[in-house]
C-alpha cells in the first residue's frame, strides 16, 4: 500500500542526491556529468532487498540515511507511483532483474516478491549469451525511447545477476526555444578556460540563481 512519504524520508533523498554529485564530479575529472539520483536510489534498494548482515546495514545507512529497506520499500513505491506525467510532461519508470539459468542457482522468494510487490520489476531467467546481451540493450533501448542503446557490450563469465533501471523524462519547455536562438559554432570557454566551438541557445529568463559557488537560472517545464 505504500508508506505516507516523510520528512525524513525527503531528507535522506537530498542527501543521497548532493552526495551523488559530489563525487560523480570529482571522478568526471572537469568532464560534464549527467546522472539521476532516482535511478541509482531504485536500482541499489532493489539490491538491497537482498542484502543482510553488515552489507544490508551499511546499504540502508546510505540510502535512507537509517531508514530500513523495508520501509524504503514503501515510501519508494508511495512516492514512484505520486510522479506526475502526462502529454507535455513524459515520465516512464521501468525496473528489471535477469538472472543467470543455472541449476544450482537459487533465488529468495522473499526478494522476488520485494522487488515485484514495490519495483514492479520484470524478472527474466537468461543463458547469459549473445542473446541475452542483445536482450538487455534492446530492453533498455525500449525503455528510454532509444535515448540510451546499449550499456552492455559482454556479459563477464563471472556475471550472476543484473539489476537494471530505465528512466524517461521528456517534458516541453513552458516558453521553447525559437529557431532563431539556436546559434551554430559559437566559442564557448570551458571551467579550464579552454576554448571550444559548439551550438548555443539564447533566451531570456527571469529567475536567476546564484551563490559563491555556483550560478544559473531556473527554466520551467510546462506546468511548472
Amino acid at each position: 500500500e505504500g508508506k505516507v512519504i516523510s520528512d525524513v524520508f525527503l531528507e535522506s533523498q537530498f542527501d543521497l542526491a548532493v552526495k551523488l554529485f559530489k563525487e560523480s564530479v570529482s571522478a568526471s575529472k572537469n568532464k560534464n556529468v549527467l546522472i539521476s539520483p532516482l535511478s541509482v536510489l531504485l536500482a541499489l534498494s532493489m539490491t538491497a532487498n537482498g542484502a543482510e548482515g553488515m552489507t544490508k546495514s551499511e546499504m540502508e545507512a546510505l540510502l535512507g540515511g537509517g531508514i530500513t529497506i523495508e520501509d524504503l520499500n514503501e515510501y519508494l513505491y508511495t512516492y514512484v507511483n505520486s510522479l506526475p506525467s502526462d502529454e507535455q510532461n513524459k515520465l516512464k519508470i521501468a525496473n528489471s532483474i535477469w538472472y543467470r539459468d543455472e541449476e544450482d542457482l537459487t533465488l529468495d522468494e522473499d526478494f522476488l516478491q520485494a522487488v515485484t510487490n514495490y519495483y514492479d520489476a520484470e524478472l527474466y531467467k537468461a543463458p547469459f549469451n549473445e542473446t541475452t546481451l542483445t536482450d538487455i540493450n534492446n530492453w533498455v533501448s525500449k525503455n528510454t525511447d532509444g535515448m540510451i542503446k546499449k550499456i552492455l557490450n559482454e556479459i563477464p563469465a563471472e556475471a550472476i545477476m543484473y539489476l537494471i533501471n530505465a528512466i524517461v523524462f521528456d517534458a516541453k519547455w513552458d516558453v521553447a526555444y525559437a529557431e532563431e536562438a539556436i546559434f551554430e559554432n559559437k566559442q564557448f570557454t570551458n571551467i579550464l578556460n579552454e576554448k571550444q566551438i559548439v551550438t548555443m541557445m539564447s533566451s531570456v529568463e527571469q529567475r536567476y540563481i546564484f551563490d559563491s559557488n555556483a550560478q544559473g537560472f531556473i527554466k520551467p517545464y510546462k506546468d511548472n
